[in-house]
């Protein structure tokens, strides 16, 4: 049994080969993995110390014995991705929530007018519409029943013009001249909801990442439960008995 490292642009992977099968995990570049690193490497170390000088099961039972700096940083890794999903959670709950600029009181009106459009005028009406219009047929899902497609796109522009209300930033966008309009002037909505767009984007690429460190903390488990001879399920109990490092 044995543990290699093989550097990426995107990491560091550890694969552990044992009995002619092979457990990886891919340390990505994300804040919430700092420290594996060093402590797989030093369980690589231990592991070619434990095989060269016992047997197999003693050779196990030493691993046991110092993976406890192992198992605490991987505590800290659970930790640190937990602190980041609910900062994540939480961004997600003040994106979606409706400006308290916003008149909801006429929501059910908004929402049947949209209901009795046809497929292409939901779609074309969605482009155009404004705000309170698209609290009204998102803030609370789908209620107006239209299609789902009309519904994904007047879910990504609410999100987008909710952020330009709740943060006043269509302040920072003014109408520049234009061939068609060399005096334009006031705020230039377009320009904004790209911007909006932007972070929105910004925020999904958090969301992908947290979901490729929830990925590599299973990889973790599932490596340190094949190198220390136990079940996964055992592995995090005792990872969950250490102080983060």
């Amino acid at each position: 049994m044995r543990i290699s490292q093989t550097k990426t642009d995107r990491g560091t992977v550890f694969t552990l080969s044992a009995d002619g099968r092979s457990t990886a995990v891919h340390l990505g570049n994300h804040a919430a993995l700092d420290g594996l690193t060093e402590s797989n490497r030093a369980l690589s170390e231990h592991m070619d110390r434990a095989y060269k000088t016992f047997q197999p099961d003693v050779a196990i039972a030493e691993l046991r014995k110092v993976a406890k700096p192992t198992l605490a940083s991987v505590r800290k890794a659970i930790e640190a991705g937990r602190k980041e999903r609910r900062a994540i959670t939480e961004a997600e709950a003040v994106l979606r929530a409706v400006p308290v600029s916003v008149d909801m009181s006429l929501a059910s009106e908004r929402r049947a007018r949209f209901a009795k459009m046809d497929r292409v005028a939901q779609m074309q009406a969605v482009q155009a519409a404004d705000l309170p219009d698209l609290a009204a047929l998102v803030a609370d899902g789908n209620l107006a029943d239209i299609a789902p497609e009309a519904f994904t796109m007047a879910e990504q522009r609410y999100i987008a013009l909710a952020h330009i209300a709740r943060t006043g930033m269509l302040a920072g966008f003014e109408r520049q001249p234009t061939l068609a309009m060399l005096t334009a002037t006031g705020p230039d909505m377009a320009e904004a909801e790209r911007a909006a767009n932007d972070a929105l984007d910004q925020h999904q690429a958090r969301k992908d990442a947290m979901q490729n460190v929830e990925a590599t903390l299973q990889h973790q488990i599932a490596l340190l439960a094949v190198a220390l001879n136990m079940t996964p399920q055992n592995v995090l109990t005792e990872v969950l008995k250490v102080e983060a490092a």
